[in-house]
């Protein structure tokens, strides 16, 4: 029987250290603009996670606050809490989440969800507080039954 992990890490990066210098960087650098993004990520089979996290943190240039509850446009699915009476709203698509990629545009079955959900005044924030990890059952990215 495995023992019980719990490992946390601070995915920030370099950048976001210090985060008045971050928010100078992005400002000064003209780099953030109000639009939708899509992300294409050739992965093949699979993307770990720190990976598409560490090119989302060079895509998207909303920077983390720590230690709050910062709003944002979209959430992953991963370890996501859920208001159950969004769910009963007729007027959101269904399927909920799917992804697409045909005449109706591209996204990923979570921010494709959140594009539906705003326009009828959904929103959603991310708790910087809470880190998440990820578990390796089989250790096909280190060691198996780890929690990274």
């Amino acid at each position: 029987m495995a023992k019980a992990q719990v490992v946390s890490t601070d995915f920030r990066g370099r950048h976001n250290s210090d985060l008045g210098k971050s928010i100078a960087r992005v400002k000064q650098g003209g780099s953030w603009k109000k639009q939708r993004t899509i992300v294409v990520l050739p992965s093949a089979d699979l993307i770990p996670a720190k990976v598409a996290l560490s090119h989302w943190s060079l895509v998207f240039p909303q920077v983390p606050i720590p230690d709050t509850i910062q709003e944002c446009c979209g959430l992953s699915m991963g370890f996501t809490l859920w208001r159950l009476k969004t769910f009963k709203d007729d007027r959101l698509k269904k399927p909920w989440f799917r992804t697409i990629a045909g005449k109706e545009g591209v996204g990923t079955q979570d921010l494709q969800f959140w594009t539906d959900a705003r326009k009828y005044g959904y929103r959603c924030a991310v708790d910087t507080r809470v880190l998440v990890g990820h578990y390796d059952y089989d250790g096909k990215f280190g060691a198996a039954d780890t929690v990274w």
